[in-house]
C-alpha cells in the first residue's frame, strides 16, 4: 500500500480500509491523538466535559493529522478550530491559554538576569536599550476574564456572567521548573508586548502612558522575565 493511500486511509474514516483490522488501527491512532490533545488542553476538557471534548476533538483530528511523529508539536491550531466550532464564546481563549502553558512548559531553558545585570543601565543608554525575554514568555490579551475562567475551571469553581465578561491580559512564563500564570494590568500588557517585539525601552514606554519605570524594572527583575540586555 502506497504511503499517500495509507495516510488517507488512517485519516479518513470514509475511505475503504484495505483490511478489516485496519479500522481497529485507525481508531487506535485517532484515540491516541485525542488523548494527546486532552493532555495539552486540560481546561478545555474541564469546561466541555469528556464526551463533548472527545466529539469536537475527534473532528479536529479527522481534519488535521500530525505532520511529525513527535506529538509534542501536534495541536497548535486547535484553538482556532475551537473558535469556529465550540459553543462557549470564551473557549477559544481558554484553549489559547492552555496552549501557552504547554509551550512555556516545553520551552528552552534560559538563565534570567538578576538585579546586578541591570546595573549597566544608565540614563544615557535607556534611550537605546532593548531586552531579550525568556523563551517561555507569552501574553494573552482577551475580551474575557480568561485567567479567572481558566483558574476557576481548574479548581472546579464557578464565576458569574459579570465576572466572566471582563477583559483581562495574562502573562505566562517559566523562569525555572514551574510555569507561572498571572493577570497583568491593561497598561502593562502593551508595554511588555512592545518590549517582546524588540522595541526600544523608550518606545515601549510610549505605548503604556503613565507607567512607573522603576516599578516596571522591579517587576521585570522579580518575575525573572529578561535573559538579555542589548545596549
Amino acid at each position: 500500500m502506497r504511503e499517500a493511500a495509507f495516510q488517507r486511509a488512517i485519516a479518513d474514516a470514509s475511505y475503504a480500509a484495505p483490511h478489516p483490522r485496519f479500522a481497529v488501527y485507525r481508531n487506535n491512532v485517532t484515540s491516541a491523538l485525542i488523548n494527546a490533545l486532552r493532555v495539552r488542553y486540560p481546561v478545555v476538557e474541564k469546561l466541555l466535559g469528556r464526551q463533548a471534548f472527545d466529539a469536537v476533538t475527534r473532528d479536529f483530528v479527522a481534519s488535521q493529522r500530525p505532520r511529525s511523529p513527535v506529538l509534542i508539536a501536534y495541536g497548535d491550531s486547535y484553538p482556532e478550530f475551537i473558535a469556529a466550532n465550540a459553543p462557549l464564546p470564551y473557549l477559544a481563549d481558554v484553549a489559547r491559554l492552555d496552549n501557552l502553558w504547554w509551550r512555556a512548559y516545553h520551552a528552552a531553558d534560559a538563565e534570567p538576569l538578576t538585579a546586578q545585570h541591570f546595573a549597566v543601565l544608565t540614563p544615557e543608554n535607556l534611550e537605546t536599550v532593548r531586552f531579550g525575554f525568556h523563551p517561555s514568555v507569552a501574553i494573552l490579551a482577551s475580551p474575557w476574564a480568561i485567567g479567572a475562567i481558566w483558574e476557576a475551571a481548574r479548581q472546579d469553581g464557578t464565576l458569574t456572567e459579570g465576572e466572566i465578561a471582563r477583559p483581562q491580559s495574562i502573562l505566562v512564563w517559566r523562569p525555572h521548573a514551574d510555569v507561572r500564570v498571572r493577570a497583568i494590568d491593561d497598561v502593562v500588557s502593551p508595554f511588555l508586548t512592545a518590549l517582546m517585539d524588540g522595541k526600544k525601552l523608550v518606545d515601549a514606554l510610549g505605548v503604556g502612558p503613565g507607567l512607573d519605570l522603576q516599578a516596571q524594572f522591579q517587576m521585570l527583575i522579580a518575575s525573572e522575565l529578561i535573559t538579555e540586555i542589548h545596549l
